[in-house]
């Protein structure tokens, strides 16, 4: 991807103004900085995120942050996207190997709390338990 389109992208998704220098953009937010490098043929790369407060300590091997493999990988770990699914929703499992793996594929369930990282309790009305933790890749809202 062309560095303007990558500064184009994390400007609009997270509302920030990303810094240029001759080699790396840079920006923060939510307590986390990231940034990424320019290469010679002016694509954007090496994109890095960590917290703000965070620095190396190359004498004792620790080198802060974390990689990550492209743009909306950045500015979804800087900024979560919200959640698929409310609280109270009524969902049913979709009929994937992983849901039946699990035993939910076509269940249809509660979602009762809502996690920040697109995970979910839910109350199955099959089962009468609660599991925790389904990835909202594996479920679908009643009636879609």
């Amino acid at each position: 991807m062309k560095v303007e389109s990558a500064i184009k992208k994390i400007e609009k998704s997270l509302g920030i103004v990303v810094h240029r220098d001759n080699r790396s953009c840079f920006f923060s937010k939510n307590g986390y900085a990231g940034r990424f490098l320019i290469s010679h043929y002016g694509d954007a790369q090496s994109f890095q995120y960590r917290r703000e407060n965070d620095h190396s300590e190359p004498m004792e091997g620790y080198y802060e942050g974390f990689s990550v493999n492209n743009v909306m990988q950045l500015i979804n770990a800087i900024q979560p996207p919200p959640p698929k699914f409310a609280e109270g929703d009524l969902i049913q499992g979709k009929n994937n190997k992983r849901a039946q793996r699990e035993g939910v594929a076509n269940c249809t369930g509660l979602v009762i709390k809502v996690w920040s990282d697109g995970q979910y309790d839910i109350l199955w009305n099959d089962t009468g338990t609660i599991n925790s933790y389904y990835h909202e890749r594996d479920l679908k809202l009643i009636g879609e």
